[in-house]
């Protein structure tokens, strides 16, 4: 069960609005650089089938407020394997590869869902021992609207949209909805010489802006 819109946590990818050139960006574990052996094996593997490849760039060290402060970069002779993404290099491909290992051992992600508790099926059952129940807190208006925010970016430079338009779209009918609204209550008061006539007795239960713009009209 994942809390999150997608799986992988400290190795997810953030993705910006689409009208930026590169809208994504790593946060938390920006390349990985296996040092034992067992993971090291899987990183080949990876590899292997382009979940994983090497980083290959300018990396150094850029100083400020130093004396000579800028850009040092390494030394080219010791270079260090760094990995990242093999189908658009960004983390979050590794982080597909292992959930469609996952489902093809016949396992899945339950997103978007945050867990209350775990407590027993049957009452009176040991926890750990036979089947419990899991709590979920429904999700919010804010997780339905976000839970397809994402957009990837190809190597190619080809956009793949995944509906990440729509919280923005909602927001922007909320807004002309809202100037809609504001503008009723002169249209309601441009029509009352068709409705109020002279020597009319009308009553009126409350106050309201829209009424007394009808009247005053």
């Amino acid at each position: 069960m994942e809390r999150g819109r997608a799986a992988g946590g400290r190795a997810s990818t953030r993705y910006a609005p689409p009208e930026y050139a590169e809208p994504r960006w790593d946060h938390g574990c920006q390349y990985v650089r296996p040092k034992r052996e067992p993971f090291a094996e899987a990183c080949e593997e990876m590899v292997a089938r382009g979940a994983l490849a090497p980083w290959e760039g300018t990396f150094g060290t850029l100083a400020f407020g130093a004396p000579g402060g800028g850009f040092a970069a390494d030394a080219p002779a010791a270079p260090k394997l760094r990995l990242v993404g093999g189908a658009t290099g960004a983390m979050a491909d590794m982080c597909a590869h292992l959930l469609a290992e996952a489902q093809r051992e016949g396992l899945g992600v339950l997103t978007q869902a945050e867990v209350l508790g775990v407590a027993p099926a049957a009452p009176g059952g040991a926890p750990g021992g036979g089947q419990t129940s899991t709590l979920l807190r429904p999700p919010s208006l804010h997780s339905l609207l976000d839970m397809h925010g994402s957009m990837a970016m190809g190597r190619g430079g080809g956009a793949v949209s995944k509906g990440w338009p729509l919280k923005h779209r909602v927001i922007e009918a909320i807004s002309e909805l809202i100037e809609e609204l504001d503008g009723v209550p002169q249209q309601i008061a441009d029509q009352a010489i068709e409705h109020v006539h002279a020597d009319e007795v009308i009553l009126t239960l409350g106050y309201t802006r829209s009424a007394s713009l009808f009247l005053r009209a």
